[in-house]
């Protein structure tokens, strides 16, 4: 289950402007690079499927993702909701 309470927003890769360390558990550390919010695509990830109504959303957020991997400088917007995901399929976030 995803809550969204604001727009949650996507970026697929495109010039970097920003970088942000995060700090995890046991020392890990990951950057988080964001690009110019002026240069990007805005698409909606309810244009692939995604409903707060919808029993499994993963598909559709599969296909959300997967769009954006294929499309550099796309900004993905989820709407604020709740949506529900198969626990048995995996959504891949990799290259994103």
């Amino acid at each position: 289950m995803l809550c969204c309470t604001g727009a949650l927003t996507a970026y697929a890769d495109t010039t970097k402007t920003i970088s942000d360390e995060i700090h995890g558990i046991n020392g890990t550390a990951f950057t988080i690079e964001r690009p110019d919010a002026s240069a990007l695509t805005v698409v909606n990830a309810s244009d692939f499927g995604l409903s707060a109504n919808a029993a499994d959303n993963t598909q559709a957020m599969q296909n959300a993702f997967d769009y954006c991997r294929s499309h550099s400088g796309t900004k993905l917007v989820i709407e604020p909701g709740i949506y529900h995901f198969s626990p048995e399929e995996d959504i891949y976030l990799n290259r994103l």
